[in-house]
């Protein structure tokens, strides 16, 4: 597993996972327009394809100002979920990390302090230091006391969304999954409304449209391919999609993604005041 980390003032997305640890203060952040609220010991985990933004635009601060660490992620594999992601989509993103907050933050600084060595050995020191991070984690996951962070799915919601992660290329809707489910579109809009923040079409089109930013970030594929690939009937239905969704064009993500290649990023960033990096 490599680490990276970039920055950006502005609503933006990664292919790779981040997380963002809070080491002090209070306040708001904003993940895919939703407002969540974290303190000291929050980590933040965002999965790829989430909308934010890094900086102070993304707190709304009160109290004593937020202080935080931030890292990208790459090369994850956490089974079964998708590449690149820690948390299923029915986990809260913010975990408190409770009496593990100092093993967190040591994690955190030993890293940062590798960054300012930068030392042959430093990557791989990095590595292991990351690998540390993500089994504290999934050890939180796993707690008893994590359970009720959990939203409960029966079993139909499981299959509804098994069937759509397997098929959401394909050309689906809620007529055919309802079918294919032996349920009525109704009960399939029921209970999907009951544990998800959105509706069936919209959880397929985030689905794909996540499988886009990964190709456009990991193929050399035409963005015309990439569209049919992904199962939206059209490049001009995908590009309006794209576009409304992450607030920029498919062809300007492609022209950020090709420049950033071309940048080397710092690893971590230390923590700042007033919710900045430094």
């Amino acid at each position: 597993m490599e680490t990276s980390c970039t920055l950006q003032s502005k609503k933006h997305i990664h292919n790779n996972l981040e997380l963002l640890f809070i080491v002090a203060g209070t306040g708001h952040v904003f993940l895919n327009n939703r407002k969540y609220q974290v303190k000291k010991g929050d980590l933040v985990v965002i999965n790829p394809g989430i909308i934010h933004c890094e900086g102070f635009d993304q707190f709304e601060h009160f109290g004593e100002s937020l202080k935080l660490y931030s890292c990208e992620l790459k090369e994850l594999e956490v089974a079964p979920l998708s590449p690149e992601h820690l948390l299923p989509s029915n986990y809260t993103p913010i975990i408190p990390t409770s009496e593990m907050y100092g093993n967190f933050k040591n994690l955190f600084a030993q890293i940062h302090e590798l960054r300012m060595q930068s030392e042959v050995w430093y990557e791989q020191m990095c590595n292991n230091l990351s690998d540390e991070i993500i089994l504290l984690i999934l050890r939180i996951l796993n707690s008893s006391d994590f359970v009720c962070t959990k939203s409960y799915q029966p079993s139909e919601m499981s299959k509804i969304l098994q069937y759509i992660d397997a098929h959401f290329c394909e050309d689906i809707n809620t007529t055919s999954i309802a079918n294919h489910l032996n349920m009525s579109r109704h009960t399939l809009l029921r209970i999907f409304q009951n544990y998800q923040d959105s509706s069936p079409s919209q959880y397929i089109r985030k689905k794909r449209l996540e499988m886009a930013v990964r190709l456009i970030s990991d193929s050399d594929e035409s963005l015309q391919d990439i569209a049919s690939k992904t199962g939206f009937s059209s490049y001009q239905q995908f590009y309006k999609t794209f576009t409304n969704y992450y607030g920029t064009s498919p062809s300007d993500y492609l022209k950020t993604i090709s420049s950033m290649s071309e940048t080397i990023h710092d690893l971590l960033l230390a923590p700042s005041s007033h919710g900045q990096f430094l």
